[in-house]
């Protein structure tokens, strides 16, 4: 952790970091991700058992993912045009960069789904107020 609070990776873990960053190896291996950033395996699970390492790195994804937006928003309207029913992957791109929400409707219901039933009586007094 540096002075500042923020947390300062080591040399070891910013070599960790470069080759998780990079999209090419996504599909690698523990012992492949070691080997590329030249670490030993203890090294990467020590990284990986400290949350403010974790932190960092998921920071780091949404930054780039947020860099990215453009791209995905070209790619949507793209897309769209060819396939306009396919949209899952760029709908998760832009969930995961905090650019969309899905619309929630929630609904309440009252016993066996029906109506709500409130008795006013239980929210005003029906007695003479001094």
């Amino acid at each position: 952790m540096a002075e500042n609070g923020r947390y300062t990776p080591t040399a070891a873990e910013e070599k960790l970091l470069e080759v998780l960053l990079n999209p090419k190896n996504r599909d690698k291996t523990i012992a492949e991700i070691s080997a590329m950033a030249g670490i030993g395996e203890r090294t990467y699970y020590r990284a990986m058992e400290k949350p403010e390492f974790i932190d960092y790195y998921n920071n780091l994804v949404l930054q780039i993912m947020k860099g990215k937006v453009g791209d995905v928003l070209k790619a949507v309207a793209k897309y769209a045009i060819e396939e306009p029913r396919c949209h899952q992957d760029r709908k998760m791109l832009l969930e995961m960069a905090g650019i969309y929400t899905e619309k929630k409707i929630q609904e309440i219901t009252g016993k066996d789904e029906g109506p709500v039933r409130i008795k006013l009586e239980d929210y005003f007094s029906t007695e003479a107020q001094d």
